[in-house]
Order: C-alpha cells, then structure tokens, then sequence
C-alpha cells in the first residue's frame, strides 16, 4: 500500500489529503480525485499515534461507514 511504503507522490496523484493533529496523535484524510471512485466513496481517513496505523475508516457517498481499528501486535513470553 502506498500509505504503508509512504510513497507521497502516488497517494496525492489519487487522492486530495489532509493531515490533522499532531505527532502523538495524528488523522490523514483522503478524498478520491477520481470522479467514479468519488462517486462512491466520500473519504478515508487513516489515523494513529505516532508512528503506528490505528485505524482505517472509509465513508461512503450513501452514508455507510466502515471502521477497522488496528492493534499493536505484542509479543508473549513462553514460560
């Protein structure tokens, strides 16, 4: 994924965006340029704390929403 391999410049030739907050806590909202993708789908908005991916949320044109909230992986000590 582009947002993932932070490539900028294929992310911004895709979508409109728009950082919000801060390096704690931070959102990136994303509108699709393209006008069938948009006719569908409003904006996602990607968001975390500091550098880890939190949350993915997708808007639709109808209303619908779709959240996917991500957790850190932690790891276990076998005993």
């Amino acid at each position: 994924s582009d947002l993932l391999t932070g490539n900028r410049d294929t992310l911004e030739r895709h979508f409109t965006s728009q950082l919000l907050g801060t390096a704690e806590r931070w959102s990136l909202d994303l509108v699709p340029r393209d006008a069938r993708l948009r006719g569908k789908v409003a904006q996602v908005r990607v968001s975390g704390r500091q550098g880890q991916l939190r949350e993915v949320q997708i808007t639709m044109t109808d209303g619908d929403r779709s959240v996917m909230q991500i957790e850190p992986v932690t790891a276990e000590r076998s005993p």
